[in-house]
């Protein structure tokens, strides 16, 4: 439309929003996302997401929409500055971003955490000690709910870096928690069960304007 410099106003209702986009690829992009009514539209995605203060504290990647529009109903999401910031470093420095890389695949459990369906010999899961079987409960003491959520609370790491998992055995008793010094991985999206509710057409909607987790 030719409207630079527009700028929008709103306010940040949630932080960690477990939020799943298409990659340019197809593939699922899972990030723990910051949630702000200001407009966001399809031509202003990448735009950044400032405090009062004109701090930059994300960059506006993608939006709720509901099936009849494909505007913005004040459902928006950000990255948080401290990943876009990494990977813009990573980018200028030497072309290629890195992403962290735990080494499993899983599904929702029933209890409302993350089953791991299978371990990636050799990776940062396996090395840990994690098996097919168990289930994640918490990151750093914070609750997992889906493994979607899973993936979004890793992704939100540096890859190098050390995390504490809560994992449950397979029969949902006995926890423990396992220290895990996350891998590195690149050009690979992340893992997720199979569920409806992610099925995307655009990188910039969820159809019916459904929020992951809501039922």
């Amino acid at each position: 439309m030719g409207l630079e410099g527009t700028v929008t106003s709103g306010i940040v209702s949630a932080l960690n929003r477990t939020v799943e986009v298409q990659g340019e690829d197809g593939q699922p992009v899972i990030y723990n996302g910051i949630q702000t009514d200001a407009s966001i539209n399809s031509g202003n995605s990448g735009g950044p997401l400032v405090n009062v203060d004109g701090q930059v504290i994300g960059i506006n990647t993608s939006i709720v929409s509901n099936s009849s529009s494909s505007g913005n109903i004040g459902l928006g999401f950000a990255i948080p500055i401290d990943t876009a910031s990494r990977i813009a470093n990573e980018l200028i420095s030497g072309g290629v971003a890195s992403k962290p890389q735990l080494g499993v695949t899983g599904t929702n459990s029933q209890s409302g955490a993350a089953t791991i369906n299978s371990v990636v010999p050799g990776s940062a899961a396996d090395r840990a000690g994690i098996k097919a079987g168990e289930t994640i409960v918490k990151v750093d003491n914070r609750a997992v709910s889906s493994f979607s959520d899973l993936v979004a609370q890793v992704s939100a790491h540096a890859p190098g870096s050390k995390v504490t998992l809560t994992v449950a055995d397979s029969a949902g008793g006995n926890q423990r928690p396992v220290d895990v010094a996350l891998g590195s991985e690149q050009d690979k999206t992340a893992e997720t069960a199979d569920d409806a509710r992610f099925q995307q057409q655009s990188p910039f909607t969820w159809p019916n304007g459904q929020l992951p987790g809501d039922r």
